[in-house]
């Protein structure tokens, strides 16, 4: 057993674990002789193929970067790579530099220390894995496994943003050592294309097949690199968790976890996807979940071949592909677009083309703001119903998770150009899908009438102006953020506690970044994802607010339990050193409970009650149609 004084002293020095790592991204075998703590690192997967990466004796962690884990043909399910069958592997797989981001727009992903996510470029082959473990894992040493999904409104991110290493280095001087898995999947109209001939073709929520393809792949190789395929925990932010909310409702993925009700679905192609070993078809494949700021209904969702078809038919009129436009242009195999259907022809269609298209719709005015075109859908498989729907008849895997949001989940979303109560209301119609008389947006500027109770919480009574915008602007904030993340997280815990589910908890976070910029955002969505990663800045507060939410997340990854396994010493000693708040779980007054949930914020982490707001939030879930949830 590792010594607690080194652990100690580790745990409690200032900057060990805050200093960025960012030269990881340039790092491959030839940079060894002119960085001493960098050196190449080789595993080989089970058929004998070798992967190459490198570690960096610093932080004793070691990186795989860019390992292709499926093919993407656009508009096509993804295809599980077999290494061994493929001659571009014969001689191994050289992970020491990034594989490319998945297309989408410049600008649409950043760095965690402010760099481009561009190093690997960007292209439609880009489904690769990144691997961050200690160093000292290998073959046979089975630890708790973390795969992360990206947050970015399902039209920008990508897995070269997030560095893993921070989390790997505490997570080892926790005594409680884990791996970080982060794959890439497609975004915009490569993995959310919707209307009634994607639906037709089986193209619909590709990125979630991408995503499940990810976890397939974790299950055949992640031993190789010292993880336990039986010890998956899924984590994300924002899309990355909306994500993981749905795949509790996916019949394929729920496998064996005792959710109720009849789950009868045309399911053959994504149970074929979910087989994760022969003879193995109905295993879940993760046991635990982390949601940091999404739920199930965050995202608007309707029937793929309705929500998003006016999508579908403006990227068809911009290309060319329309039945109401000329098709005679080159096409990518040599031939010209004649007599094909509109889906055939946007799948054929030259990418710079295709692209140029989804870059006009993702620029125009009306996607702004929370409008987001592209996204998951209910495709009657992946997503066979509307979310709503089969949490209230309990048609959702029985699996332990975190769900938690930020305190201002809605101020990046709203213009801060509000300035009338017409402006308000023709807003707020845009983002109600559903609600032609108004009726709904009408209850709901009722709930939401008084500014100073608005967002960003805690300001008071604001002038038009001031460095917190207008009256209106909080006001709506305040709204958008419940009406999207804060319900929908709220609506997922209380249905999970009606179903007799024990192991869940929620937080919110409430800590602004030191010095941050923009204060009229407050903790606004996204900025938890910096203390995720363990990169929150040089100030202290931020530093041990990074250091606990890395501590919570090592721990329920460990022993789904954030908390740790309170009956060993050590873990009695790590939450001490790092000042970790016992977390209850949540549990709804209907089964005993007081629906607990952490607040975290510097120097005052505390246990408060999933009330706030309660007769409006109750409101919202009472109308899931109007809101797509």
């Amino acid at each position: 057993m590792t010594p607690l004084g080194p652990l100690l002293a580790l745990l409690a020095a200032g900057s060990a674990l805050a200093t960025p790592l960012y030269p990881r991204q340039q790092a491959n075998t030839s940079t060894s002789s002119t960085n001493s703590s960098i050196s190449p690192r080789t595993i080989f997967l089970d058929n004998g193929i070798p992967v190459t990466g490198y570690t960096n004796a610093q932080y004793n962690v070691s990186s795989f970067l860019g390992i292709p884990f499926a093919t993407s043909s656009r508009f096509r399910e993804p295809v599980l790579v077999d290494y061994s069958g493929n001659a571009t592997y014969a001689k191994g797989i050289n992970a020491t530099a990034q594989g490319p981001a998945c297309m989408q727009s410049p600008g649409a992903g950043r760095s965690l220390t402010n760099g481009t996510y561009t190093k690997g470029g960007i292209s439609e082959d880009c489904l690769g894995v990144n691997v961050f473990g200690p160093a000292s894992a290998g073959n046979g040493t089975k630890l708790p496994v973390v795969v992360w999904f990206y947050g970015g409104g399902f039209t920008g991110g990508a897995n070269n943003i997030y560095d893993g290493t921070a989390i790997v280095a505490q997570s080892v001087l926790m005594q409680s050592p884990v791996l970080l898995v982060a794959p890439n999947y497609r975004l915009n109209i490569y993995g959310w294309l919707n209307g009634a001939e994607a639906l037709a073709n089986n193209a619909t929520n590709l990125g979630l097949k991408d995503q499940v393809a990810a976890l397939r792949w974790v299950q055949e190789h992640i031993a190789s690199f010292g993880g336990d395929p039986e010890k998956v925990t899924v984590q994300g932010e924002s899309a990355g968790a909306i994500s993981i909310a749905l795949h509790y409702l996916n019949p394929a993925i729920i496998g064996n976890t005792n959710a109720t009700g009849n789950m009868t679905a045309n399911m053959a192609n994504m149970a074929a996807m979910n087989s994760t070993k022969a003879g193995n078809s109905t295993a879940s494949l993760f046991r635990g979940a982390i949601m940091q700021s999404g739920a199930m209904s965050t995202f608007p969702i309707g029937p793929a071949n309705e929500t998003r078809q006016p999508i579908f038919d403006r990227i068809s009129m911009l290309t060319g592909c329309s039945a109401n436009a000329s098709r005679a242009f080159p096409m990518a195999n040599g031939t010209l677009a004649f007599n094909q259907s509109e889906f055939e022809c946007l799948r054929t269609l030259p990418n710079d083309l295709l692209f140029n298209a989804t870059r006009t719709v993702l620029d125009d005015p009306a996607n702004a703001y929370g409008n987001f075109p592209f996204g998951p859908t209910i495709d009657f498989a992946a997503v066979p119903a509307s979310p709503a729907k089969l949490l209230q008849e309990g048609k959702f895997a029985r699996i332990p998770f975190i769900s938690g949001n930020m305190l201002d989940e809605g101020t990046i979303f709203t213009p801060p150009t509000l300035n009338t109560t017409e402006q308000v209301v023709a807003y707020i119609d845009e983002v109600l899908p559903n609600d032609p008389n108004s009726t709904v947006s009408n209850t709901l500027l009722s709930y939401y009438n008084n500014p100073a109770d608005g967002s960003p919480y805690g300001t008071g009574n604001v002038s038009a102006g001031s460095q917190y915008l207008s009256p209106l602007f909080k006001q709506v904030a305040s709204l958008f953020g419940d009406t999207t993340f804060q319900s929908s997280r709220r609506n997922f815990l209380q249905r999970a506690n009606q179903y007799n589910m024990t192991q869940t908890w929620s937080y919110l976070f409430s800590q602004k970044r030191a010095g941050q910029e923009n204060s009229y955002l407050g903790a606004s969505h996204g900025s938890d994802v910096l203390y995720a990663f363990g990169l929150p800045g040089n100030a202290t507060s931020d530093i041990t607010v990074a250091r606990q939410f890395v501590g919570y997340f090592v721990n329920f990854a460990n022993t789904l339990n954030p908390n740790g396994n309170t009956s060993n010493p050590i873990n009695s000693i790590v939450s001490s050193t790092l000042n970790l708040t016992s977390w209850p779980t949540y549990s709804t007054p209907t089964n005993g409970g007081n629906a607990n949930m952490l607040r975290i914020l510097y120097n005052n982490n505390t246990i408060i009650q999933d009330t706030y707001r309660g007769s409006a939030i109750a409101y919202i879930n009472s109308v899931p149609e109007a809101l797509n949830h």
